[in-house]
């Protein structure tokens, strides 16, 4: 697995989370994440890069989930998963996770985690 490119955004409306951002290429074992994922053993949003214009796009669905987070307001369980909902058009919950969530098929992953205050990466 090769990690091509980490980013650390601030998010500007909520000054005690951090969006981490990381591409990986070449990753061999994406079925056995997609079934830890949806066990909560892990703790990120996965999606599919293909699908992905920019960091920005990320920060704005990232803003989002994070805000209904501190509100109580989550429509998913958790704020990774409200990550990949909040990239959708749809209000549909697995639509979302079918069009931006990652490929069990594929091999290549944009893991993107809000980690808050000090919490370690």
């Amino acid at each position: 697995v090769a990690s091509r490119k980490m980013t650390t955004i601030q998010l500007p409306l909520s000054p005690l989370h951090q969006v981490e951002i990381r591409l990986y290429e070449n990753v061999t074992n994406m079925k056995e994440l997609k079934d830890m994922l949806m066990k909560g053993e892990i703790n990120f949003a996965g999606l599919d890069p293909s699908l992905i214009l920019s960091e920005y796009q990320v920060m704005i669905a990232a803003q989002i989930a994070t805000l209904k987070l501190v509100r109580s307001e989550l429509v998913t369980k958790n704020v990774h998963s409200e990550i990949i909902y909040r990239l959708s058009a749809s209000t549909n919950i697995s639509t979302a996770f079918s069009k931006f969530g990652f490929k069990a098929d594929g091999s290549t992953l944009l893991a993107v985690r809000v980690v808050e205050g000090g919490e370690n990466p």
